[in-house]
């Protein structure tokens, strides 16, 4: 090696140690998480409007969630890491790998919020509903066929309800 151009070991971190992470997180790496987690979200969607399903959407939206929180941890330890390869000394990198990790456990959060607040459809309670709309007029041989497609009408409003309470979190992305 020509004098003054080897400059020691690639990456060298403090007493020429090499950095470590534990995963390497890259932008790329994120966006994938970010863009998986949002499809899935959206085919739990999509299946509750048909199959009238809540239970896939809910485990869709608190998978998103683990995996977002995943990331801001790995956020969190990247800055961990580097102010500790620069033995104790704050470097400004540290303060955007928090603010992210910050930003992360937000978006996590308000997604375990929403799953949380998905609502099972009643059955009792729309058949009583149906059962009030009729008209005093509806003759009693079609009454249960009036009952049972109001209780259909209703279970689809309610699925449509709870897919769209998920559907805010289908574009996710790190920025949003």
């Amino acid at each position: 090696v020509a004098a003054g151009l080897w400059r020691g070991p690639a990456r060298a971190g403090a007493r020429g140690r090499p950095w470590h992470r534990d995963r390497a997180l890259t932008t790329y790496d994120e966006l994938d998480r970010w863009k998986a987690a949002g499809e899935a979200i959206w085919d739990a969607s999509d299946s509750c409007r048909r199959n009238f399903d809540v239970e896939d959407l809910r485990q869709a939206l608190e998978d998103a969630a683990n995996e977002i929180t995943e990331v801001a941890e790995e956020y969190g330890d990247s800055s961990s890491h580097v102010e500790n390869g620069m033995n104790g000394n704050r470097m400004p990198i540290c303060d955007e790998l928090e603010e992210k990790a910050d930003n992360r456990e937000g978006k996590a959060s308000e997604i375990e919020s929403a799953a949380s607040e998905l609502e099972e459809f009643d059955d009792e309670a729309a058949e009583e509903e149906a059962k009030n709309e009729l008209d005093e007029d509806t003759p009693e041989e079609g009454k249960v066929e009036k009952i049972q497609k109001l209780v259909e009408d209703k279970k689809q409003d309610w699925a449509d309800e709870q897919a769209e309470k998920a559907e805010e979190f289908t574009d996710l992305s790190p920025e949003g």
